[in-house]
């Protein structure tokens, strides 16, 4: 398909309206759908697609702090499941009398009582923090864009936080841990319903 301006160009796709081609150089994009300009004038008026097209994108506080706080959760949940399937590796040698042992478990002690877990259990939990972790990263990138698909990460990011807060209480010590854990989560949904609401009522807002 050829763009139904530039006819010597290839479409990069589709007006939601009018269904005409639109090459790279007319396709307005708002809200994750694509426009041509008259379109996009006539629905969302000429002042905002002139916005859009002049390439102005308002990330706003709410959106860069939600994304940071998701970048930061992720990262960190990324590098705790490495510890933790490091230490699922080195199960039976951990805590043991031996050179392993003395060697590495002075640096996985913060893991407290899941060091007595088993191996196969050590591993799952690795795998499944680290899933967690890698939604959050997603989240933190797609917020950053910002992308109303990244509120949507950033909540379901954020709710499973909170359940992992709700698992490890009962068997983590650190009481201040838990707790940083749910403050930052509660956080990030907040963050995320407001920047979704915003993305909503202000495409321009979103990629």
């Amino acid at each position: 398909m050829k763009c139904f301006v530039h006819q010597n160009t290839d479409a990069i796709g589709v007006c939601s309206t009018c269904g005409r081609g639109l090459c790279n150089a007319c396709v307005v994009k708002i809200g994750g759908r694509f426009y041509c300009k008259d379109d996009a004038d006539r629905v969302f008026g000429r002042k905002l697609t002139t916005r859009v097209v002049a390439g102005e994108n308002e990330r706003g506080a709410v959106l860069m702090v939600g994304s940071i706080l998701s970048y930061l959760v992720g990262g960190v949940a990324v590098l705790l499941s490495c510890f933790v399937l490091f230490a699922g590796i080195m199960a039976g040698d951990l805590g043991g009398n031996n050179v392993l042992g003395n060697l590495f478990t002075p640096y996985f002690a913060f893991l407290g009582p899941i060091l007595n877990y088993s191996q196969s259990a050590l591993v799952f939990i690795g795998l499944g923090v680290m899933v967690f972790g890698a939604i959050g990263i997603a989240a933190g990138f797609y917020l950053w864009k910002p992308a109303i698909h990244g509120a949507l990460f950033a909540i379901v990011f954020g709710i499973m936080g909170l359940i992992l807060a709700f698992v490890l209480m009962p068997i983590y010590a650190s009481v201040v841990f838990i707790d940083g854990l749910f403050a930052v989560n509660i956080l990030i949904i907040a963050l995320a319903l407001i920047g979704l609401r915003q993305m909503m009522i202000d495409p321009t807002r979103a990629r």
